[in-house]
């Protein structure tokens, strides 16, 4: 093993390769060495790797088109993943969005119906979100950051990842997109099919790598155009919604009328699910209100619960 080892050696200058670092290193002198070095073997990696084609930037600039036209919060996710799918060919995409009131990250995918809810610092992406630094994992399972929960729960082989941050113009991160299974060429795909997916993945491309990074930032302007839209359909809301409650309590109204006005119009102006006004009967110490669903009386003890 060892005559073998240093015939590679010498076959492959590793020697004179490591001398050269090495040397680079000590000139440069840095703080954090080990970061110095990652980024210094980065930089020489991208010099080597080929640029972005002419194609493949038509395709780019159709996505982003795509993905900067909608302004619907969730036409703008779904758009962002399902042309992040076609750009990359990948198998799935996720994007992750911070939500600053409950400090979590909202996942939307291209196989989930409804978004769920990670905490940040969880694995790649959390990872990822903390040190706003790409990564680019050709064999997950190698990978000391990857959860394999979701693998083991649904049987799905996660390979290769790519996972890029969003960024907004003052370098503050919005989120993260995640690319899953790089697919082969239909080319170099022969004899895998009816194989699973992860077997048939292959790692991300340094050009993957280029083109999501471009897109990511189209990405934060359609992340901010969308959440201007919602903010302003949400004050719209509101607004009517408080007029409205205005009006009807000039109006001469029967008490449960009024109760089940100023409930229905209260959701909107304060953006909940569900609101309850009750009111009090002394002669029997109760309080009492008026379902919003059913229209039926509702009276509960005058001191029981979060409303007595």
């Amino acid at each position: 093993d060892k005559a073998a080892l240093d015939v590679y050696v010498k076959q492959q200058g590793v020697s004179g390769a490591v001398e050269e670092v090495v040397q680079a290193l000590l000139t440069a002198r840095p703080a954090d060495p080990r970061r110095w070095l990652l980024e210094h073997l980065e930089s020489e990696l991208s010099t080597q790797s080929q640029e972005i084609s002419e194609s493949e930037l038509h395709r780019l600039f159709t996505a982003t088109r795509k993905i900067t036209s909608e302004i619907v919060p969730r036409d703008a996710i779904e758009s962002v993943i399902r042309e992040t799918i076609t750009l990359l060919h990948c198998d799935r995409v996720s994007l992750f969005v911070v939500d600053k009131k409950m400090s979590m990250l909202r996942l939307y995918a291209s196989n989930l119906s409804t978004p769920i809810m990670v905490p940040l610092g969880h694995g790649i992406v959390g990872r990822v979100f903390d040190t706003k630094d790409k990564v680019n994992i050709p064999d997950c399972y190698s990978c000391p950051w990857f959860d394999k929960s979701f693998d083991l729960q649904t049987g799905y082989v996660t390979r290769s990842v790519l996972a890029v941050p969003i960024l907004d113009f003052e370098n503050v991160p919005l989120g993260v997109i995640q690319a899953i299974n790089k697919m082969p060429d239909d080319s170099t795909n022969e004899g895998t099919e009816g194989l699973p997916v992860g077997a048939r993945a292959v790692p991300f491309a340094r050009n993957d790598e280029k083109i999501l990074g471009h897109l990511t930032q189209h990405i934060c302007v359609a992340m901010r155009n969308s959440e201007l839209y919602r903010e302003a359909i949400s004050t719209s809301e509101r607004s009517h919604g408080l007029l409205n409650t205005i009006q009807s309590l000039s109006q001469d109204l029967g008490t449960q009328s009024m109760l089940f006005t100023i409930t229905m119009h209260a959701n909107k102006i304060v953006s909940c699910e569900r609101a309850t006004v009750f009111l009090v009967d002394d002669s029997t110490q109760q309080l009492w209100s008026v379902s919003t669903d059913t229209g039926q009386e509702i009276r509960i003890p005058k001191k029981a619960g979060i409303a007595g």
